[in-house]
C-alpha cells in the first residue's frame, strides 16, 4: 500500500516536470519567431517558422497523449489502492468482530467464561506481585426457569440483558464482569476488599426489567469473597460459589418460613 502511494507521488512529480518542460519549450519556440536571421532571406525565415510551429504542435500532441496516458495509469492505481483500502478495512472489521466474539458473550456483551477465567488468573498473579486485595462476586439469577415458563423466552432474554446492563452500571471501570452460563455471572474486583466489594450489590437492589408493558423484578443470589493470601483462582471461585449456595439456601428457607407462617 505504501509502495503504491510512492508510485503515485513519483508519477505526479514526473507529470508536473514534463508540464514545466513543455511550457518552457513553447516559450522558447514562440520567442524564436521574433528572431530573424540577418544573412537569410524571407523565404528561409518562413520555412524555419513553419518547421518550428509544426514541431511545437507535434510536441504538444505527444505531451497531451502522454499526460492522458499517465492520468489513466494514476486513476487505475488509485482505484486499486481504494480497493485495497476497502479490503483492509473489511478485514480489520472482521478481525475486530471475531475478537469480540472470542472474548465476549454475544447476548449480553459481557466477557465470556473462558476469557474471564484467564483474566482472573492474570489478575491474581499481578495482585500477588504488587500485594493488593482482589475480591470476586458470584451471582446467579433466581427462579429463571419459572420466569421463562410464566413470561416466555423473549422475556427471559430481556431479563438477562437488563441484568447485564445493571451490572455494568454498578461497577467501576477497573472491574470485570462476565457471564459464565445462562444464569451465572462473575465479577472480579481488583484493589477491593470484602467490605467495598459488597457496594455494587446495593446498586442492584432495585434491579428490574420492563417487557411488553410489564415490570419484571430481577431476583438474584450472590456470593462475595476476598482472596486469601496466595489463594488460587480455583479455590477463590469455589469459596465464592459456596457463599452463593449458602445465600440461596437462606433465601429458600426464609421463603418457606414465610409461607408456613402465612
Amino acid at each position: 500500500m505504501h509502495l503504491a502511494l510512492r508510485r503515485l507521488d513519483r508519477r505526479d512529480w514526473w507529470l508536473w516536470g514534463l508540464v514545466v518542460a513543455v511550457l518552457l519549450l513553447l516559450c522558447l519556440g514562440f520567442v524564436s519567431f521574433t528572431w530573424r536571421d540577418a544573412s537569410g532571406t524571407d523565404e528561409l525565415f518562413h520555412l524555419q517558422r513553419v518547421v518550428a510551429v509544426r514541431s511545437l504542435l507535434a510536441a504538444v500532441g505527444i505531451f497531451t497523449l502522454f499526460a492522458v496516458y499517465q492520468q489513466v495509469l494514476i486513476k487505475r492505481l488509485r482505484t486499486e489502492l481504494a480497493g485495497e483500502l476497502a479490503a483492509s478495512a473489511a478485514l480489520s472489521a472482521s478481525a475486530e468482530t471475531l475478537r469480540k466474539l472470542a472474548v465476549h458473550d454475544e447476548q449480553t456483551g459481557l466477557y465470556n467464561r473462558r476469557f474471564a477465567l484467564e483474566q482472573l488468573e492474570r489478575e491474581l498473579e499481578h495482585a500477588t506481585r504488587y500485594e493488593y486485595p482482589v475480591s470476586v462476586l458470584s451471582l446467579e439469577l433466581d427462579d429463571f426457569a419459572k420466569l421463562r415458563r410464566e413470561h416466555g423466552e423473549d422475556a427471559a432474554s430481556a431479563v438477562v440483558q437488563e441484568f447485564a446492563r445493571w451490572l455494568r452500571r454498578a461497577l467501576r471501570n477497573s472491574d470485570m464482569a462476565a457471564r459464565l452460563d445462562e444464569t451465572r455471572f462473575l465479577v472480579v474486583l481488583p484493589s477491593c476488599n470484602l467490605e467495598n466489594a459488597r457496594r455494587p450489590l446495593a446498586r442492584l437492589h432495585d434491579c428490574a426489567c420492563e417487557h411488553n408493558g410489564r415490570r419484571i423484578e430481577i431476583l438474584f443470589s450472590f456470593g462475595c469473597v476476598q482472596r486469601q493470601r496466595d489463594e488460587t483462582a480455583a479455590l477463590l471461585l469455589a469459596r465464592a460459589d459456596l457463599e452463593l449456595y449458602a445465600h440461596q439456601w437462606s433465601q429458600a428457607h426464609a421463603t418457606a418460613g414465610a409461607a408456613t407462617t402465612a
